[in-house]
């Protein structure tokens, strides 16, 4: 009997895992111990996938059902373990359901998933056997675990419990309760007990209704490109009004990329969120059938100064692309002049949009800014500002002085709450008519938390009323931290209930970008 059929039945499973240990003998010492299973933990270990894989096929000959958990969600490392002998995967820091569909997607054959097929496996010992039956077995024999380890994961457990190719919930109750602000306290809490009761009640066989609601969940859920297809709802009302803002031409002028974390590392070392599997060919499948043909990558703060991934992006995008670099102020010349070749055309000054109020950090950002100016100015670049609201109203004067273009995302961060009449909105506003700046409209679910984000409209409408020659549009893709809110249909649609008139909307998504960035 597997371990899956094991679990099926209610029974006790015994599982070993392995961080330290790295040969393939210890499939014989957890077989001796009475386990009935191997997990390597390669999110927390030095262990590599050669190993992995030696240490599945040791467990195969035993009777051991070796498991995996892998390093990330990139589905590279999801199908290698698997096709390297693994029989189920634990995969950390799942926090919705989008992402655990995602990997369904990676883990199963179809028509349940779009895991690429390899023809007989170390899993099944390579037998010999038909290729439907191949999958159709693997796809039954697969355990897919996913961990709960966020508080936004313990408030959608429902949900991710109900999609059909998720095996099992598994409370990472030390992150969890670290993100809860509880270390150590992982009993007694009842927002982890109320993620165990809603799985239950979501995934129980004799609840009413229970199969019918994950079958909903799952064809609602299955992956963000599907999901984004689905013609009904607000999904379709969203296409729609995507559909009415498009432009021949346009140009989104502000995203970001993420590849795989084994190959781009986070190098934040005060990352606020993380890293989504973001890579260039999602983003495009979007974008393209929108209208989109020319596009302004912008560097993420989750790499830092470790600009890879984007410039690599950028080489491989096939359209006219330019890019906002996030580098030292001393970086030598050479290396910014191999990074205009390729298309990068700004430097980023970035401050956490949530920073507090703090006394003294406008001067002490000064001596960056002057130099990245001078810099700036010899390239033709420009110098790209994400800067919480009272921060920019601090900063008002000297960039009203810059001599080099620049750009202020998200409107400038001031808060929708406090309406296009607050001070420092007015005062932007006034800055950009007489300076070198243009305003983003950009991450607008950043500065207002209203449904529909209706305190945000006059904002932007009083922009495109006053300064429609200094505006620019960007998804702002993969839509950081919010990507469970909202999603790149939605925020162009707004686009054309703030801009109904076509020739302004042409001057925000063709006109000014074409001007600014030299396309």
């Amino acid at each position: 009997m597997t371990v899956k059929e094991k679990l099926a039945r209610g029974e006790l499973v015994l599982c070993m895992g392995l961080r330290q240990a790295r040969t393939v003998d210890t499939a014989m010492i957890a077989a001796q111990a009475g386990f009935d299973c191997v997990y390597v933990d390669m999110e927390h270990s030095p262990i590599s996938l050669e190993t992995t894989s030696m240490i599945c096929a040791g467990c195969h000959g035993l009777g051991i059902t070796p498991l995996v958990r892998p390093p990330s969600h990139a589905a590279d490392w999801i199908s290698r373990a698997l096709d390297g002998g693994a029989h189920g995967l634990i995969v950390p820091h799942v926090s919705s359901p989008a992402e655990a569909s995602d990997l369904v997607s990676a883990a199963r054959f179809p028509p349940l998933g779009r895991r690429s097929v390899m023809g007989p496996t170390p899993a099944l010992a390579y037998k010999g056997m038909p290729l439907a039956e191949i999958n159709k077995t693997l796809n039954a024999q697969t355990l897919l675990i996913v961990m709960i380890e966020t508080p936004l994961g313990v408030e959608q457990a429902g949900e991710i419990a109900a999609l059909d190719g998720i095996d099992m919930l598994l409370i990472g109750s030390n992150d969890l309760c670290t993100e809860l602000g509880i270390p150590g306290e992982p009993d007694g809490r009842r927002r982890v007990q109320k993620a165990w009761q809603s799985a239950r009640r979501r995934r129980h066989p004799r609840r009413r209704g229970a199969a019918e609601a994950a079958g909903r969940s799952w064809r609602a859920l299955h992956h963000r490109r599907q999901r984004r297809r689905l013609s009904r709802g607000r999904g379709a009302r969203r296409r729609s009004g995507a559909a009415q803002a498009r432009v021949k031409g346009a140009c989104d002028t502000h995203f970001h990329v993420f590849g795989p974390g084994d190959r781009y590392p986070a190098r934040d070392p005060k990352l606020r969120y993380k890293p989504p599997f973001a890579p260039l060919e999602e983003y495009l499948g979007w974008a393209e059938k929108r209208g989109f043909a020319r596009f302004v990558f912008v560097q993420p703060s989750a790499y830092a100064r470790d600009n890879s991934c984007m410039l690599d992006a950028m080489r491989a995008i096939g359209h006219p692309c330019r890019g906002i670099v996030d580098v030292d102020e001393d970086t030598p010349e050479r290396l910014l002049a191999e990074m205009h070749e390729i298309g990068v055309r700004g430097v980023r000054v970035n401050v956490s949009p949530v920073h507090p109020p703090e006394a003294g950090l406008a001067e002490r950002l000064m001596p960056r800014i002057d130099r990245l100016e001078a810099r700036s100015a010899e390239l033709g670049w420009q110098l790209d500002f994400l800067l919480p609201g009272w921060l920019t109203e601090q900063m008002l004067p000297r960039l009203g002085a810059l001599k080099v273009d620049f750009t202020l995302a998200h409107m400038g961060m001031f808060l929708a709450k406090d309406g296009p009449q607050q001070r420092g909105f007015q005062r932007m506003i006034e800055m950009l008519k007489s300076s070198r700046g243009y305003a983003k409209l950009t991450g607008v679910y950043r500065m207002s938390k209203t449904p529909g984000f209706s305190d945000a409209r006059p904002m932007a409408q009083a922009l495109i009323r006053e300064v429609p020659d200094r505006l620019i549009w960007g998804s702002d893709y993969p839509h950081l931290s919010f990507a469970e809110q909202v999603d790149s249909d939605q925020l162009l649609a707004l686009l054309a209930q703030w801009a109904p008139d076509e020739g302004t909307r042409r001057k925000i998504l063709v006109e000014n970008p074409a001007r600014l960035f030299g396309f």
